[in-house]
């Protein structure tokens, strides 16, 4: 997934955050290494109630109760992608599943219709 393309799309369920000018809150992007990194990059907006992710470049590892990831915890492929919790994305720990370092992209989301609202 390149730029902003089709992210309003995802789900008919689960809208993008937006802020009061109604840009597109916090894509962010990752890189996921040989150590265990936090799954989510910074504080999500207070109306984010979930995240879409897409991992691409390479394979990771994640582990979802805070411990560190490792090789051997729940496998996602490169091109993989999902929808998350808010909650779930907090609590999620990666790392890569190889030597070639991943990158993950993430969308803030709400639930339900969507809304403008200004960053927290």
């Amino acid at each position: 997934m390149s730029g902003n393309a089709g992210i309003d799309n995802i789900s008919s369920e689960y809208k993008v955050t937006r802020d009061s000018d109604d840009n597109i809150v916090n894509r962010a992007i990752k890189t996921v290494s040989n150590a265990s990194v936090n799954f989510l990059p910074n504080t999500l907006n207070a109306a984010t109630t979930h995240v879409f992710w897409q991992v691409i470049t390479a394979d990771i590892n994640v582990r979802f109760d805070q411990g560190a990831a490792t090789t051997s915890d729940m496998f996602f492929d490169k091109n993989n992608s999902a929808i998350w919790s808010k909650q779930m994305a907090f609590d999620a720990r990666a790392i890569r599943n190889a030597a070639l370092d991943a990158t993950i992209i993430i969308y803030e989301l709400q639930k339900g219709s969507p809304q403008s609202q200004a960053p927290s």
